[in-house]
């Protein structure tokens, strides 16, 4: 397997090839682009300025996220968020509500379909999506490539259905960094279940905003605890962690995973 033009690649067990590509920190399969926690509205947090001037920063924050999207060639044909697209928490002021409107109708303009999966931070995003005339799925989970891979934003457990389907699971929420503050994936092997063993293998996606960090993945015991978190309630006393890699976002990467 050859090294990606943009990252790194993987391919699952299932035979799934899977591109990782650095500006912005973003998983492309097949013909769907997964990207997470872009905290729109972010920037200007705290920020004491004119309307015009925090306009204007909040369309240079879409703009650093939407650019390198729609400069991938060839480009994919579906986008997932997968969750806190915003910063708001609720319903946000006129002035973060123009920056939703600019980066949603940008990326229709760019891509056929446009699916969210809710984050802790985006409380009604679907609202928002009706007052903008976007056509856009909005859900809690997801299940792509005929139900082998699991999208959630990882905050909240996944149902037992959807994660016994999955053998793949991309998750964001933590927005995961090295030691030395550099952005990472985190993959991760573990096995779920006390007698007949389920393995699977879960890719943690970093913030696609420039300006956020995020949190230090520290030891394996700090990745066990992620993984337990992202598991259904039936399993948290039988799962096991095999295997982790922090794969950083400005290298690039040719593994089988």
């Amino acid at each position: 397997m050859g090294s990606s033009k943009h990252g790194w690649c993987l391919l699952t067990g299932s035979g799934a090839k899977f591109c990782a590509i650095s500006n912005p920190p973003s998983i492309i399969l097949r013909d769907t682009i997964v990207v997470a926690d872009m905290h729109l509205g972010f920037s200007v947090i705290g920020l004491s300025a004119s309307r015009r001037a925090i306009r204007k920063i909040l369309i240079g924050e879409a703009d650093a996220i939407l650019l390198p999207l729609v400069e991938i060639t060839p480009r994919p044909r579906r986008i997932v968020l997968l969750g806190d697209v915003k910063e708001c928490l609720g319903y946000p002021r006129a002035v973060f509500r123009d920056q939703l409107a600019y980066f949603f109708r940008k990326l229709a303009e760019h891509f056929e379909r446009i699916i969210i999966v809710r984050g802790n931070h985006d409380g009604r995003i679907a609202e928002l999506l009706d007052h903008f005339l976007i056509d856009a799925v909005v859900t809690d989970m997801l299940l792509i490539r005929d139900g082998n891979v699991l999208c959630l934003h990882g905050h909240m457990r996944p149902t037992k259905d959807y994660f016994d389907r999955a053998s793949v699971i991309l998750s964001g929420h933590i927005h995961p960094i090295d030691a030395d503050g550099r952005k990472v994936f985190v993959l991760a092997n573990f096995a779920v279940g006390s007698e007949e063993r389920h393995h699977k293998k879960l890719v943690i996606l970093p913030t696609s905003n420039p300006k956020l960090s995020g949190t230090v993945i520290g030891d394996r015991s700090h990745v066990s605890r992620v993984v337990g978190r992202l598991i259904p309630i039936e399993y948290r006393d039988s799962y096991s962690l095999l295997r982790i890699s922090l794969l950083r976002t400005n290298s690039q990467y040719c593994l089988d995973y």
